[in-house]
């Protein structure tokens, strides 16, 4: 019974139940209906009352948005730029740089002033930070493994990193942990109480199905995301991963529904050469490639290549060595 409660009411938040069905449901005990009906024209009415704030409330070219960034000057020219309505699919295979690429967007976006909140649905706010520090401070598996050959060098730069992303202003790490699988609404329901302006979710496979089957699930999600971003104004970044196909670029390459990328404003594919591959120059190594496909503000794609340097993401190594 609870779960269908609950069902019934992620159901009304994504304009998929009436209050005309509420009041029908016999499931529904009289005193549980009445509540469900409370609940429900607060919802209708916090909605309409952001409705009414709405951002394009007359011609988008008369009206400034929020500025937000790619993360360098060259991705800004290269990519649409994001909307307070966009909902983005960031797809990529595994170890493919998307964790590492939406973490220092995000910090990067934070430093323009804009509140980030950065989801992460595998691991713990601490296991990411660790995990960018260690890259940052060119801490390999070996030294991870044998501390004590870490440098001194090494771990203050470390530790610089970690009291860094610590202390970030408007940047928030919310870490549901590995194995908790919270359903698409506990999501949507962390982001409306910190009222974010940029939110990125890491990934959609470790969203809980519940009681769905995996089609409709993933229907749902996409569908409650674009919802939530047209209603409340704050754009969404999806993280997820493409299927195991000869050619790893391409939208249909992307695991799952259709659906997915059919609601989707804006579909991008990562993609980097693996560092198990033979011949590879550590040039080629840094390489970070992202191509836009799908494009519903501009309708035209883009495609560019980043480095990584020191944990970060830039447009060019002219100058400098990210492997000293």
């Amino acid at each position: 019974m609870d779960n269908r409660l609950n069902e019934f009411l992620s159901e009304m938040k994504i304009g998929q139940v009436t209050v005309e069905d509420v009041s029908n449901a016999e499931f529904l005990t009289q005193e549980k209906r009445k509540e469900l009906l409370t609940e429900y024209k607060e919802f209708l009415s916090k909605k309409l009352k952001t409705k009414n704030n709405k951002i394009y409330d007359k011609d988008p070219i008369d009206k400034q948005t929020i500025i937000y960034t790619w993360g360098t000057k060259e991705a800004d020219k290269k990519f649409s730029p994001i909307q307070p309505h966009t909902f983005a699919i960031l797809a990529g295979e595994t170890s493919s740089g998307k964790t590492a690429f939406s973490f220092d967007m995000g910090i990067k976006n934070a430093e323009l002033g804009i509140r980030v909140l950065y989801i992460s649905l595998e691991m713990t706010s601490q296991q990411i930070i660790t995990r960018i520090a260690r890259s940052y401070a060119g801490i390999t598996k070996e030294m991870w493994r044998d501390k004590n050959i870490i440098t001194d060098k090494q771990k203050g730069a470390y530790k610089k990193k970690v009291a860094e992303l610590e202390n970030k202003e408007n940047f928030e790490v919310y870490g549901f942990g590995k194995g908790q699988s919270p359903t698409i609404q506990a999501i949507l329901d962390t982001i409306e109480a910190r009222n974010p302006q940029l939110v990125f979710i890491d990934n959609l496979d470790l969203i809980s199905l519940a009681d769905q089957k995996r089609i409709e699930h993933e229907q749902i999600i996409s569908r409650s995301l674009m919802n939530f971003t047209n209603t409340f104004k704050i754009p969404i970044i999806l993280i997820h991963h493409i299927k195991k196909t000869k050619d790893k670029t391409m939208i249909e390459s992307i695991r799952g529904s259709a659906k997915l990328t059919d609601d989707a404003d804006a579909v991008y594919i990562c993609s980097r050469k693996m560092n198990t591959e033979q011949k590879l120059s550590e040039h080629e190594k840094a390489q970070f490639l992202l191509i836009e496909r799908k494009d519903r503000e501009f309708g035209e794609g883009g495609i560019h290549t980043f480095y990584f340097y020191k944990g970060t993401f830039i447009d060019n190594l002219t100058g400098n060595d990210p492997f000293k």
